[in-house]
Formats: C-alpha cells, structure tokens, sequence
C-alpha cells in the first residue's frame, strides 16, 4: 500500500474512535429531570419549586424535593412566569 493510503485509513481510524468517545460522553436524549414547560409551569403553581435559575429561554432548578430540572420557555417572554415565581415564594437567582 502507497503512504497516502495508509494515511488516509489512519485518519479514518482516529475519526471512529473520536466520534465512539464523543457518543459515550455526551448523554443521549433529554436529560433527566427534563420538563416540558407546562409541566414547569404547573409544578410552580402547585408550590413544588424551590428555586430556578433563567438564562435567555433556558430554565434550571430544584424543586422542592431537591430534584433538579431543566426546561425552556417556548416563547421569547412570558409576562406571567415572573408574578407566578414570586408568588410562590420560589428563589429567582441570577
């Protein structure tokens, strides 16, 4: 076999290695704890979240139980979720 192809077949080795690592350290499908937003929204009213972290549409918490989650905001802004965090006393952090 020429060197280029042996180089070639090198290559092609180290990418099915990196891409079996890569597969094997990031999780597949949705995290646990994962919400959809109206399940979020719901376990908000029911006093079920102790506090949420808001970055852009993204959300993180912890409930009440010590669970962590995770959800997004469908939409750009909800006026509402900020009057329904506060009332029931859920910690907004920055």
């Amino acid at each position: 076999m020429s060197d280029m192809v042996k180089n070639i077949l090198l290559w092609l080795v180290v990418a099915v290695v990196l891409m079996s690592v890569f597969q094997n350290v990031v999780p597949d499908g949705a995290p646990e704890g994962k919400a959809n937003y109206t399940q979020f929204i719901q376990e908000v009213q029911q006093g079920l979240i102790r506090e949420v972290k808001i970055s852009d549409r993204k959300i993180t918490g912890v409930k009440r139980s010590g669970e962590r989650f995770e959800t997004f905001i469908p939409t750009p802004y909800d006026p509402d979720l900020l009057n329904d965090l506060i009332k029931q006393n859920v910690r907004v952090v920055g």
